[in-house]
């Protein structure tokens, strides 16, 4: 498929839309509905805000009754901006009710942009309104976008993020060793390879707080670019975008657009660098993956290829193809009205001579409780962060 300049930039700007737009359904939202939550602009601002709120709306069937995030802290610095004008490097924080002592686990997540935009954090709010219900702080953190930063810049700062986090976890009530970490498009690649590259000293960068460990315990992606130098001949009939172009996403994201191939050219060696699956060692944590069968933008294929680099090496790893969505995850918060679940790999480490074994399964509709949901997740969070 070839395209014209003009027609490429067309079709990554409805790309982007789409990435921002189509992702969630519509729960409603905690931030706006709790009050007193703009606490807290500065990194020191999040020790200190008392903003408080007890907001009446449950998160739906996995409320259980409870009600949502108690405490949101909003446009926290986890680390100085550069440039001054970015929300990249800028967090959210929801804390539901705990008891007195109680350390929750949290949960960081990153919304997708194809990097074109610095305002991840913005949809946490739902995930909050889904997890708290379940005993997690939900962490909602941006990175900077590829205008203002590119490859290793990204990674930079989900690390430094995670070592703000970590670092003020006891003020917050957070247990510094339950950190999990997820997201959607661009930031299920943000979340992918923090989760490959705990404690890797050449990916730390050096701004924001220092000392802390940045590795996750537990890593959710939910149709992640990962091998960008094979995105084009994993193309499906539903595909519309071209990668190995100049312009594309991941081209400005490795800082490739001199190449008239980008990403495709070998003298790219970010496109190499920014690949999870060159750091996948074999005490990474427990991976839960989605990807829509029929997704337009992102093919399926980069989840297959990451869970096969994630098998190879006995990571624990659940795949979930899910058949018939597009570039979203909808279905996780109406898993009966939604598509049914095509194909469930996983691996588990079960100590024979070769280390690990995978299985296949498949199921069709009604699917209950082995559908793609919020609580699927939450189960998957409960027992990878209860080791």
């Amino acid at each position: 498929m070839k395209t014209t300049p003009r027609a490429r930039r067309a079709a990554y700007a409805v790309a982007a839309a789409l990435v921002t737009g189509l992702a969630l359904a519509g729960p409603t939202n905690a931030a706006d509905d709790a009050a007193g939550t703009t606490a807290g602009s500065t990194a020191d601002s999040t020790a200190t805000s008392t903003a408080t709120s007890t907001a009446d709306t449950t998160a739906g069937p996995a409320a259980r009754g409870k009600k949502v995030p108690a405490r949101v802290l909003t446009d926290v610095a986890y680390t100085d901006p550069v440039p001054a004008d970015t929300r990249g490097n800028l967090l959210d924080l929801y804390l539901p009710e705990r008891r007195k002592n109680q350390k929750l686990p949290l949960f960081i997540y990153s919304e997708g942009s194809a990097w074109f935009g610095d305002n991840g954090k913005d949809t946490a709010d739902a995930w909050a309104e889904r997890l708290a219900p379940h005993g997690y702080a939900v962490a909602g953190v941006s990175v900077r976008n590829s205008s203002q930063v590119q490859f290793p810049g990204q990674v930079h700062d989900i690390k430094a993020a995670i070592r703000y986090l970590r670092k003020k976890a006891g003020r917050l009530g957070l247990d510094r060793r339950r950190f999990a970490i997820g997201g959607f498009s661009s930031g299920a690649w943000t979340a992918a390879i923090a989760g490959t590259t705990g404690d890797v000293k050449r990916l730390e960068g050096y701004q924001g707080v220092r000392g802390p460990s940045s590795r996750v315990q537990a890593v959710v992606t939910l149709s992640p670019p990962t091998a960008f130098r094979k995105m084009d001949s994993q193309a499906t009939e539903w595909s519309v975008l071209e990668h190995e172009t100049p312009d594309s996403p991941e081209s400005r994201m490795t800082g490739c657009t001199q190449y008239e191939t980008g990403i495709g050219d070998p003298r790219c060696h970010n496109a190499r660098l920014a690949n999870p699956l060159r750091y996948v060692s074999r005490d990474d944590p427990p991976f839960l993956m989605f990807h829509g069968s029929r997704d337009q933008l992102l093919p399926p294929g980069q989840s297959q290829v990451l869970f096969d680099r994630l098998a190879s090496r006995c990571v624990e790893a659940t795949y979930h193809l899910v058949e018939g969505p597009d570039h979203q995850y909808r279905y996780l918060a109406d898993p009966a009205a939604g598509p049914v679940l095509g194909q469930t790999v996983s691996t588990v480490d079960d100590g024979a001579r070769r280390g690990c074994s995978t299985s296949t399964s498949s199921a069709s509709a009604p699917l209950g409780d082995a559908g793609p949901s919020y609580d699927l997740v939450a189960d998957f969070l409960d027992a990878a962060l209860a080791r």
